[in-house]
Formats: C-alpha cells, structure tokens, sequence
C-alpha cells in the first residue's frame, strides 16, 4: 500500500466516522466513546485536524470495534460511501430558519467575546461532531435541542442566551455570563433598578 493510499483510507475513515457520529449516535461523540469504553478526548482526536499533535489515525482494529458496536457490517469504515454516492444522496438542501440564524450568530458572538478561538474546541468541549457544529455555525442544518444545550454548557452560558435575538425590543441586551458572577446583593440592586424604571414609566401608576 502506498503514501496515497493510506492517506485515502485514512480520510475515508475520518469522513465514515463523523457520519457514523451523526447517525448513530445523534451527533455526541461521548455516546460513540461510551460504546467503544474509551475516553471521549480518543474520539475527538481520531477527528481532529492531522497537523495537530494530538491527531491520531483510526487504526484497523478501531475501525472494526466501531463497526462491531455501531451492528454496521464489516470493513464499512474503509469504503468511501460519499463518493459511491451511498449516502447523504438524497439528503435535500437544508433552508437557513430564522431561529438558526439567531443561533449561530449568538454562538460566533459568544466565541469571540469568550475567548474560544477555534471550532474545534468547541467540538471537543461539548461533546460534538466537529461536522455538527460546523452545520449550525454554517446554517447548514437544524440543531437538536441537546446540541444547542452542549454548545452552551461548553461556553458556560445558559441554553436560553443562544437563542435571543439582539434586536429583540422585548429583550434587556446585557453580558449575562458577567451578570451572573456579581455578588447577589448587586443582582437585587440590578432587578431592584430595573423595576423603578419601569414603574417610573408605566402610564397606568402615574395615574
């Protein structure tokens, strides 16, 4: 077998894997880990980028106990199933919502303001396929309610922060994150301020 060939099985490998991910095991990499016994981070480095250190190739013995426990038939891990057309044929294209595009502008806000420099970080720290936090970045796919939970438990924000519209009139636009590490009598004065405001300003007390 020659330089190409291996790194063909090698990328055939990856590309079966983050579908096997998505398919079987609803895009959670700790499911597929959880099957196999390994840890986790072993599954995220079989998909991380091959010029990072901690890559590591899908050996042949892996690539069989992810058929074995995934009940797929043998050797499916080394056959290119996109380019024989096998799957994702007739997968129609997907139409960017309202909602999802909410969500990735919300994630990409959150990444920049946070410090989180890459997806795959993200990918790691939530438990994700790379491949599934590209498509909701991307609008190329609906996000589950559980991804959308992972991706903000892996910022440390609230589920419910990813999905506000910044334009929302209806909305207090504010750094939750930083509100919620003030100490509470802070948070009282906030809400307490907050209520006087519009207390002040409601035609119905001024009567």
């Amino acid at each position: 077998m020659n330089t190409d060939d291996i790194r063909s099985i090698a990328e055939t490998r990856k590309n079966n894997l983050i579908y096997i991910i998505e398919h079987h095991y609803k895009g959670k990499q700790k499911r597929l880990a959880d099957a196999l016994g390994v840890a986790p981070s072993m599954i995220s480095r079989y998909l991380s980028p091959k010029d990072l250190k901690s890559h590591r190739e899908l050996t042949d013995p892996m690539s069989r106990k992810i058929e074995y426990v995934t009940k797929i038939s043998k050797y499916w891990m080394d056959v290119d199933h996109l380019k024989e057309g096998h799957i994702g044929s007739e997968k129609e294209e997907y139409i960017p919502t309202e909602i999802s595009k909410i969500l990735s502008d919300n994630i990409t806000t959150f990444m920049l303001n946070d410090g989180i420099k890459s997806r795959v970080k993200l990918s790691v720290d939530s438990g994700l396929a790379q491949s599934t936090v590209n498509h909701i970045i991307n609008c190329e796919a609906s996000a589950a309610a559980e991804s959308i939970d992972a991706i903000a438990k892996a910022m440390g924000r609230q589920t419910y922060e990813l999905l506000i519209p910044k334009n929302d009139k209806n909305a207090i636009n504010y750094d939750r994150k930083a509100y919620s590490k003030l100490p509470l009598s802070e948070q009282i004065s906030i809400q307490n301020f907050i209520e006087f405001i519009i207390y002040k300003n409601n035609p119905i007390t001024k009567k």
